[in-house]
């Protein structure tokens, strides 16, 4: 009906900033995976907001983060988190415990300018958005490039594209500079 149901209130701790929530995952108890962008960190929540496990801290190491953006979880419970300033990939998983990571600064199939958005297609692949490479990357769930689409061979012209979902063999895309929302059908 669109009404307004309810606010979650997340305490952050001390001496850490408010918190900046930036991708959003709800889980199938009701518990909430959220990447904390402004805090650096990956917080498990339950229903009402309370902390359950909070992974990372500011910087480039494994399990640590620099402003983090958009995730999604795997049909076998691996969470995928954009790591937008470090130029990669960090996978966990449903306990926090780190598992690996992909992706290295660059503008080529494999790496990363400014990774922005991730999905998971029905076949297990992760779908990562680029947005000042303005392309679109594919990779297995661990990790190896598949494909790439908005390179200067394929035709495909993404512009800044952001937040993405897959469903039913189509990919959305936002193409946020050219306002626009693009749908391809993946094979």
């Amino acid at each position: 009906d669109g009404k307004f149901n309810r606010r979650i209130t997340v305490d952050v701790g001390s001496g850490m900033v408010p918190l900046r929530p930036n991708g959003i995952h709800v889980l199938d108890d009701g518990r909430l995976l959220v990447t904390d962008t402004g805090n650096h960190r990956l917080l498990f929540l339950d229903k009402n907001g309370g902390i359950l496990n909070a992974v990372g801290e500011r910087g480039g190491e494994p399990g640590q983060f620099t402003f983090p953006d958009e995730l999604t979880v795997s049909a076998d419970g691996t969470i995928s988190v954009v790591d937008v300033i470090n130029c990669r990939v960090q996978q966990f998983t449903m306990e926090g415990e780190f598992v690996r990571e992909f992706g290295s600064i660059g503008q080529s199939a494999g790496t990363f300018a400014r990774p922005k958005a991730i999905t998971v297609d029905g076949q297990g692949r992760l779908w990562v958005s680029d947005a000042m490479a303005n392309m679109i990357q594919c990779f297995t769930p661990e990790g190896e490039v598949k494909a790439a689409m908005g390179t200067a061979d394929d035709g495909v012209r993404l512009v800044s594209p952001r937040g993405m979902f897959f469903r039913d063999g189509k990919l959305f895309i936002v193409n946020r500079v050219a306002n626009r929302v693009s749908v391809y059908r993946i094979g």
